[in-house]
């Protein structure tokens, strides 16, 4: 028998179980090259250890360490009772009804069912009732709303977070946090993701699911047979398949649904030890928000280690005033590390999130030509600046986002300049962030061919100037324009960008011609209205550098707005 288990990189959620497994035992403070070894797509546990520890709880420790940050027992027991502390020092003292109001919206947050009594920690109640602590969440907090004087009622929330706190009760409330915000977007239906269990210990169940099968496995391994059935994926000789449907979006219900399989026979399953390895998935992945990401590399375990946990010390950090993620530090980091591997220009690296709110894993797959985009497009995504546009329906949708998902699906970004460009029209707003949107395009069309016609920066420059002089023809005064210059020039404006949209490059500068007519103005003599013509791509950014100039006033903007309000 082998001193060593060994495990190599597969499927991207193997190897965020592998990335994972290897942070448990950092948890349990295994010895790296006497425990456990990897190194290239290999990796290697020694059995002793994996049998002489105690992996249900080491699981359970593993996940609270990682996850328990941004759970929402964390939040309650923390953020809302200090809220509640420091509201009811103010409402003892002045007794103001706006406090009391405040007050009172604080303990609805803190007691009701999306607080302390959710349905999640009552069944943890259930399962402490089997430990011999016996805690009526429900009761406590009916007990806690009843009481009018504020002062006795903050002694009670204090009394009833001592008790949440207490170590039995402080792990399985965050389990049952933990096991539905994080491990249930990866795998879910089995162990103590099963409905059934939910009031069942979540160690035992968890250790009988995927840990003593394993054990047994090692003990008595199976010998090969006529017959024998292969694991999908290291091809191990199984005894008793373990069906891979309990990970999100693998396949179907094999016990229900077998017409997907050749002769109605499933093939899709798992020996114990790649079930125990794809269980880990969850900690392998890094807690974005509600999302889930991960950076996988078949090729290297220890970059694909080094750059998710890069990942992880950065999401710790990096939240601004509303809460939400800073991406562009994110990116910028995965960038970096990526950068920093000697292996770079030889593989590509594939970047998965599972969108919560979806259901869906976001694949993005970082190869050379994108990388070296990355590298040098970043700094101007991150001058874009956490801006969002409503698209019709209501939905607001992040402009860098939007850039960085153009950028994997290796879309061009005109489209969506036109779509904002319409918007910002239509509402009346500045957006000058699409002059760094426009330089990105410009560096994704520098990188596909470098023509002797091909726009340069200055181009794009002296054309948006042109369309900010042409704008400065309809100012009347120093107040700015008026209304009917205004819709005159936005008419123009909603007709380049019509031209634009369907790459009419005639209907364009025939519309150009008309506006300078109309002013008594004569068409710049300059050879970079001549450039345009040579390809579609100049064409393009040219054109859009120029409704970006016609549309730059920030002084016109706001008076009209003043005017409008003032009616």
């Amino acid at each position: 028998m082998d001193e060593y288990i060994s495990f190599y990189s597969s499927d991207f959620l193997y190897n965020a179980g592998i990335v994972g497994f290897i942070k448990l035992l950092e948890t349990v403070q295994a010895i790296e090259d006497e425990d456990y070894i990897y190194g290239g797509n290999v990796f290697k546990v020694k059995k002793e250890f994996f049998l002489n520890t105690n992996l249900a709880q080491a699981y359970i420790d593993t996940c609270i360490e990682k996850f328990a940050i941004s759970s929402a027992y964390t939040r309650l027991l923390g953020e809302n009772v200090e809220k509640i502390k420091m509201l009811t020092d103010k409402y003892v003292e002045a007794e103001d009804k706006s406090i009391k109001k405040d007050l009172d919206e604080e303990y609805k947050k803190l007691l009701d069912t999306a607080g302390l009594t959710r349905a999640s920690y009552i069944t943890a109640c259930a399962i402490l009732k089997d430990k011999n602590i016996n805690l009526d969440l429900k009761a406590e907090c009916k007990n806690i709303k009843a009481i009018k004087d504020y002062g006795e009622k903050y002694q009670e929330v204090l009394k009833l977070q001592k008790k949440l706190q207490d170590n039995s009760c402080r792990e399985t409330f965050l389990m049952k946090d933990i096991m539905y915000s994080r491990i249930n977007s990866i795998w879910s239906g089995k162990s103590f993701l099963n409905r059934a269990n939910a009031k069942k210990d979540i160690k035992e169940i968890y250790y009988s699911d995927f840990i003593e099968p394993v054990i047994k496995y090692l003990k008595a391994p199976p010998k090969e047979k006529k017959s024998s059935r292969h694991c999908i994926v290291c091809d191990a000789v199984m005894s008793k398949p373990i069906d891979i449907s309990f990970l999100n979006d693998s396949a179907d219900d094999m016990s229900r649904k077998k017409s997907a399989f050749w002769n109605c026979k499933p093939d899709a399953q798992l020996c114990p030890l790649c079930a125990f390895i794809y269980s880990m998935s969850p900690l392998g992945f890094t807690a974005m928000q509600r999302n889930m990401m991960f950076v996988n590399d078949n090729a290297d375990i220890e970059g694909m280690k080094s750059i998710n946990d890069e990942l992880d010390a950065s999401s710790e950090l990096e939240s601004n005033i509303e809460g939400t993620i800073g991406w562009m530090r994110i990116w910028n980091k995965i960038v970096q590390n990526i950068l920093k591997s000697k292996q770079k220009a030889l593989r590509n690296i594939q970047v998965v999130v599972r969108e919560k709110d979806t259901e869906k894993y976001n694949f993005n797959i970082i190869a050379k030509d994108i990388l070296e985009l990355l590298e040098k497009s970043l700094k101007y995504i991150g001058y874009i600046g956490n801006n969002f546009i409503k698209t019709p329906s209501g939905i607001s949708v992040n402009i860098q986002d939007e850039v960085l998902k153009n950028i994997f699906r290796r879309t061009d970004l005109y489209t969506m300049m036109n779509k904002i460009l319409n918007y910002a029209i239509r509402e009346n707003i500045q957006v000058e962030f699409l002059d760094n949107v426009l330089q990105i395009q410009h560096m994704i069309v520098g990188g596909k061919k470098m023509e002797q016609n091909c726009v340069t920066q200055d181009d794009i420059t002296s054309i948006k100037a042109a369309g900010k002089q042409l704008r400065s023809f309809s100012i009347v005064d120093k107040n700015g324009m008026n209304a009917d210059e205004d819709g005159k020039l936005r008419g123009y404006a909603y007709k380049l960008l019509g031209a634009l949209r369907v790459n009419d490059q005639e209907k364009f500068w025939q519309i150009v011609a008309r506006m300078y007519l109309s002013y008594g103005k004569a068409i710049p003599e300059t050879d970079i209205f001549l450039k345009a013509f040579k390809n579609e791509d100049n064409f393009k950014q040219l054109g859009y550098a120029y409704i970006l100039g016609l549309k730059d006033n920030h002084k016109v903007e706001k008076n009209i707005k003043q005017e409008i309000s003032a009616e």
